[in-house]
C-alpha cells in the first residue's frame, strides 16, 4: 500500500507578504506595499536558518519595547534554560507551571491552535507538545536511535524579552529546538501536517488497447476501510507506547537497557 502525502506548501516571499498584510494592516495595507519588507524578512529568516512561520515573522518585524534601566528579565525554572532531550517535553507543563506568571511562552512546536502558554498555569502535555514528541519519536525510530546519548533533537527556552502585539509589554520566552550544544536547529516539524496519514490500497495499472474502454478506478471496499482504521489505531498505540517508554526513561524509572528493550519490542510489530 502507498501512503498518500499531502503536498507541503512552499513558504516564500509571497507567504511573508501576505502575513505582513494580515497582521500589520496599518503599515502594510496592500500586498504590493508589503513586498519590500517581505523580501527583507524572508532573507533574514532564511539566512539564520529559521522557519518561515507567522510567529517568527511577527517576532522579527515587531519592535520590542526597550527594557528600562535596572529592569531585569524574570527567571525561568532552571530546567528550561539548558538543552534537554526532546522527551523532556512530557515534563514541560510542570516546569512552566512553577515559572512566574510574568512570562509567556511561545513556540513553533506547540500543537496546532496553541498560541502561547502563561507561566504559572498547568497545561496538558497532549494538548501542547504531543504532536512534536510523536514527530521526534518517528525520527528516532527511523534512524534506529535507542540510546539517550544518540538523541539528536533537544529543546530549551530562550531568555525572556519584551513582547509586542497580543503580548505587548509582557515578558516572552520562545521554546526552541536545538542540538545538544544548544544551537537552534530546524528539524522540519510542521504542526499542521501532524494528522493521521490515510492509506489507500494500491490499484494495478492497466494500459488500455485501442479497442478497450478505460476502467473506472476501483473504490475502496468496506473491508479496505476497516483495515485502514485498524492500521491507524495500531500506529497511534505504538506512538503512545514510545512516549511512555521515553517518559519512564527520562524519569529514571527504567534503566537504559530496559528502555532499549522496550523500544525494540514496540517496534517489532511495526
Amino acid at each position: 500500500m502507498k501512503k498518500i502525502k499531502s503536498k507541503k506548501k512552499f513558504k516564500g516571499i509571497r507567504y511573508v507578504a501576505n502575513v505582513l498584510k494580515k497582521y500589520f494592516k496599518k503599515k502594510y495595507p496592500t500586498y504590493n506595499s508589503a513586498l519590500p519588507k517581505a523580501r527583507e524578512v524572508y532573507t533574514q529568516l532564511t539566512s539564520t536558518g529559521q522557519k518561515i512561520t507567522v510567529a517568527n515573522i511577527q517576532f522579527l518585524v515587531r519592535k520590542r519595547r526597550a527594557v528600562k534601566p535596572g529592569e531585569k528579565a524574570p527567571l525561568l525554572f532552571y530546567k528550561l534554560t539548558s538543552p534537554e532531550p526532546y522527551f523532556e517535553l512530557v515534563k514541560y507543563s510542570q516546569y512552566i507551571s512553577v515559572t512566574t506568571s510574568e512570562v509567556y511562552f511561545i513556540s513553533d512546536i506547540f500543537n496546532e491552535g496553541v498560541d502561547y502558554i502563561q507561566g504559572g498555569t498547568k497545561s496538558k502535555y497532549k494538548d501542547t507538545f504531543q504532536g512534536f514528541v510523536n514527530f521526534a519519536n518517528r525520527q528516532a525510530s527511523e534512524k534506529q536511535i535507542t540510546e539517550s546519548e544518540d538523541i539528536e533533537i533537544y529543546v530549551m527556552c530562550t531568555k525572556p524579552v519584551k513582547g509586542t502585539g497580543t503580548l505587548q509589554g509582557k515578558w516572552v520566552s520562545r521554546i526552541i529546538t536545538t542540538d545538544s550544544s544548544g544551537t537552534e536547529q530546524d528539524f522540519g516539524y510542521d504542526p499542521t501536517a501532524q494528522t493521521p496519514t490515510i492509506l489507500q490500497p494500491e490499484q494495478p495499472t492497466e494500459q488500455p488497447t485501442a479497442t478497450q474502454i478505460p476502467k473506472e478506478p476501483k473504490k475502496p471496499t468496506t473491508s479496505d476501510v476497516e483495515v485502514l482504521k485498524i492500521q491507524a489505531q495500531t500506529e497511534q498505540t505504538r506512538q503512545e507506547n514510545l512516549n511512555l517508554a521515553m517518559k519512564l526513561f527520562g524519569e529514571g524509572k527504567i534503566t537504559k537497557l530496559e528502555y532499549k528493550d522496550m523500544v525494540s519490542e514496540i517496534n517489532k510489530n511495526k
